[in-house]
């Protein structure tokens, strides 16, 4: 077998490319027939099959060298590298085959690249083709579990190269070939969250869920540059705002539906998931801030949505963390609005939601609920309402546009202390008889009392 390679070597170079390349790949092709049977080669020694899978392997890395100079071939002499590794990955042992698996699969997508340069085509578009290719591959792979686990996870690892490349290409360029890739990216997580592949790993099926999000959302910004003409933010950033409270909403329906399809660990996974939501919603609220062609309009709009799915999500869900991420986006759009409104008092930004935690406090301790959070969020709401007032009215005083002549004739940040301070005093002293639970207030109204009547005092 070794004898016609020898021979012909010398007369190589005078041979046409696809000549050069194919007479390796068909020697190397018999040597893996021959050699990698397992009646041969079990007669034959270890030197034997060793010298063979060296020789096979360099005769096919020989072609691959032949049409990398010359690339008129490579598409039909790829396809016939991948056909040889069949027969070539038959000289190893069985566990070292997923590198074949994982060799072949580059081929072919470094093939498509190559073959992509003959249309006019961008470099980021190609790209994208080629991680598109890549993902569907690997969904393949997925779904057919003839193929043993370590070629499925070769197949995983090289497809996985292409896609971030195309998504690094998303900051340059936004077109509806990278949400090609994007889309079918989001397809393979899917797929890998919900299959129940022997050797998938709990850490895989966690990561593939924590791309979905991300990636339909990565899939909507690349369909808006592509299909409106002026600028997509303040169309794309609310979509992926009612994306984010969808998915908030229906985590407990998402572990439900893992849970009786086997997909485990189910609670883990939906947290992966609700957390890229999180993250991407957070994203879109910056976009929205920081573009020009969006504002503070759309980012209001953004975060009243997401406040809403959140909401949901522990009104139906029972997902505890529910009310937390709805009242940081409510107060997040609030802001938003009194931005917008050119409000530049501290107390409109910083009231409204002290007000709110004591409210919520307090009537969590009125109806009797356990635990330290009422009291907490009451105290809290308590000093996140006077200490950033009292801290301006000893910095910057009490503001301007309050006297006759716009100045700051009268101390209004002064005088609502001290009401304040002789509001707490008497609640303080009505709660003497109030049932138990609610004298735990008596002590953090009486400290708030003390705090608020500090900066008036040097004002007075």
């Amino acid at each position: 077998l070794v004898a016609p390679a020898i021979a012909v070597a010398p007369l190589w170079a005078g041979f046409g490319p696809p000549i050069r390349a194919a007479v390796p790949i068909i020697v190397a092709a018999d040597i893996g027939a021959v050699i990698g049977d397992r009646r041969i080669a079990d007669r034959a020694g270890a030197s034997v099959r060793i010298s063979a899978a060296v020789l096979a392997h360099g005769l096919l890395f020989a072609a691959l060298l032949v049409v990398a100079v010359d690339r008129d071939w490579i598409e039909v002499i790829g396809l016939a590298v991948i056909a040889a590794l069949v027969l070539v990955a038959r000289l190893v042992p069985v566990p070292a085959r997923a590198v074949h698996w994982g060799a072949g699969t580059a081929i072919a997508l470094g093939v498509l690249a190559i073959w992509l340069e003959r249309f006019a085509l961008e470099p980021i578009d190609r790209l994208a083709i080629v991680a598109a290719v890549g993902a569907a591959i690997a969904i393949i792979a997925t779904l057919v579990r003839r193929i043993p686990r370590g070629g499925w996870w070769a197949i995983l690892v090289v497809t996985i190269v292409p896609f971030l490349l195309a998504v690094g290409s998303v900051v340059v360029e936004r077109t509806g070939w990278t949400a090609l890739s994007t889309g079918t990216m989001t397809a393979l997580a899917v797929v890998i969250v919900l299959s129940r592949r022997p050797g998938l790993a709990p850490a895989l099926r966690v990561a593939a869920a924590a791309l979905i999000v991300p990636s339909i959302a990565v899939t909507a910004v690349c369909l808006g540059a592509q299909l409106l003409v002026t600028s997509g933010s303040p169309v794309v950033l609310p979509v992926i705002a009612v994306l984010v409270a969808g998915v908030l909403a229906s985590a407990s329906w998402i572990e439900h539906s893992l849970r009786r399809l086997g997909a485990e660990p189910a609670a883990i996974v939906t947290i992966a998931i609700e957390l890229s939501a999180g993250l991407t919603g957070a994203i879109a609220v910056l976009l929205a801030v920081v573009r020009v062609a969006s504002g503070f309009d759309t980012a209001m709009i953004v975060l009243i949505v997401i406040g809403v799915g959140a909401a949901v999500a522990r009104v139906l869900g029972r997902r505890r963390r529910g009310w937390w991420v709805a009242a940081a986006s409510w107060t997040g759009a609030l802001w938003c609005a009194l931005l917008l409104s050119n409000v530049d008092l501290l107390e409109p930004y910083v009231l409204p939601p002290a007000a709110a935690a004591v409210i919520v406090g307090v009537v969590l301790l009125a109806i009797g609920r356990s635990g330290r959070l009422p009291a907490a969020l009451a105290v809290a709401g308590l000093g996140a309402g006077l200490l950033p007032t009292l801290l301006a009215l000893m910095v910057i005083g009490s503001g301007v546009g309050f006297g006759a002549d716009g100045g700051q004739s009268i101390p209004w940040r002064a005088i609502g202390l001290t009401a304040v301070s002789v509001a707490f005093l008497l609640i303080a002293f009505g709660l003497r008889r109030a049932p138990e639970r609610m004298q735990s207030l008596r002590g953090p109204l009486f400290g708030a009392a003390m705090v608020a009547a500090v900066g008036p005092g040097g004002v007075w």
